[in-house]
């Protein structure tokens, strides 16, 4: 199965491939990967661990997809980057959840594309409730003055809906 046929039977969507094959590693930045943070600067630290560690593929990673097969599928336990995409995926759980979930995602996200939010069976599930912004990428929504050294914004998103629950917890008592 090539790449593009795994992505599309994981996550639904061909589009996902031009993520997974254009999202270059080495265009993560210089800063993880060339002034000794990261991987890079800590290669050492995994010369005769036990796993199937690929350090030196890890290394010259031309794709998301190729430094996860040889490392952060390993890191998890995963025989492969396709069970390790597939069980990372809410996809097939998210139907299940029976808590209150508050999911929150960026339209931009080059590491969970938008195109592969399960977004019906998020609809059909009314614990679950979706806030898709366009921008924020992967982990980034800063804002205020402080930014990007400030608080996200999601924070006080969150602490709102989680003491909605409190209250209507609260109350249905």
């Amino acid at each position: 199965m090539n790449e593009v046929d795994s992505c599309f039977k994981t996550y639904g969507d061909k589009s996902v491939h031009l993520i997974l094959s254009n999202v270059r590693v080495d265009l993560l930045g210089s800063a993880v990967w060339g002034r000794g943070v990261g991987i890079m600067g800590h290669a050492s630290l995994f010369e005769g661990i036990e796993g199937d560690y690929n350090i030196p593929a890890a290394l010259n990673s031309k794709s998301v997809r190729e430094f996860d097969d040889s490392f952060t599928r390993v890191a998890f336990g995963f025989k492969s980057v396709d069970e390790y995409y597939l069980k990372s995926s809410s996809s097939d759980s998210i139907k299940h959840v029976c808590t209150p979930l508050l999911c929150i995602q960026a339209a931009n996200d080059p590491i969970a594309p938008n195109r592969g939010i399960p977004r019906q069976d998020i609809e059909d599930n009314p614990n679950c409730m979706l806030i898709v912004t366009p921008k924020g990428g992967h982990l980034a929504w800063v804002a205020g003055d402080e930014a990007p050294f400030g608080a996200s914004w999601t924070d006080p998103v969150v602490m709102d809906f989680l003491e909605h629950l409190e209250k209507t917890k609260s109350n249905s008592f």
